[in-house]
């Protein structure tokens, strides 16, 4: 299983966002853990379909981990003949 981490920042100091919501798709070859998507360490909507930060005022950071599996589509891996 690998963790990925996203941290979203507000880096323009112009003002607060409003209504910031982060999606991301998992990379290929991976297969995304249903229920494993943190917002702060706090458990939140998956990833996958988008995470609701909400407001950012100017240099506001928030971090987003999610786990996924290796996805070994066609192949074999560890047998013996």
């Amino acid at each position: 299983t690998a963790t990925f981490r996203v941290t979203v920042r507000e880096t323009t100091n112009k003002g607060t966002l409003t209504g910031v919501t982060v999606k991301d798709a998992v990379p290929a070859g991976y297969t995304y853990v249903a229920g494993s998507t943190k917002l702060n360490g706090a458990t939140t909507t998956d990833i996958t379909s988008g995470v609701t930060v909400g407001n950012m005022g100017p240099g506001v950071s928030h971090v987003i981990t999610f786990q996924a599996t290796v996805s070994l589509v066609g192949k074999t891996c560890g047998t013996n003949a």
